[in-house]
């Protein structure tokens, strides 16, 4: 699915506009089933627009609902830091 070309006029559109159009593009997706995002991935991206700033999500937290309700969670590693005194947590990619 390719997104609408932009209008080529330079007169701009108000706010209510662009949220209107983006809401009608955003039906076109299907993110019901086996590609709804989970809860936590909203989360995520409510906080980005709270903080009016963009982060990176790394894909191993981008789980569906599906396997949020089944309690699907990456697995983690443990290891030591390099002076030996504290515990590092790292999420691992795959699975």
């Amino acid at each position: 699915m390719r997104l609408p070309k932009a209008n080529g006029s330079t007169r701009k559109r108000s706010e209510t506009g662009k949220a209107e159009g983006a809401a009608a593009w955003l039906r076109l997706l299907d993110i019901s089933g086996p590609t709804e995002p989970a809860h936590g991935l909203y989360d995520l991206c409510a906080n980005m627009i709270e903080r009016n700033e963009i982060a990176y999500i790394s894909p191993t937290k981008c789980l569906s609902r599906q396997q949020e309700l089944v309690g699907n969670k990456p697995e983690k590693e443990i290891q030591l830091d390099a002076s030996k005194t504290a515990l590092v947590i790292k999420e691992q990619v795959g699975g």
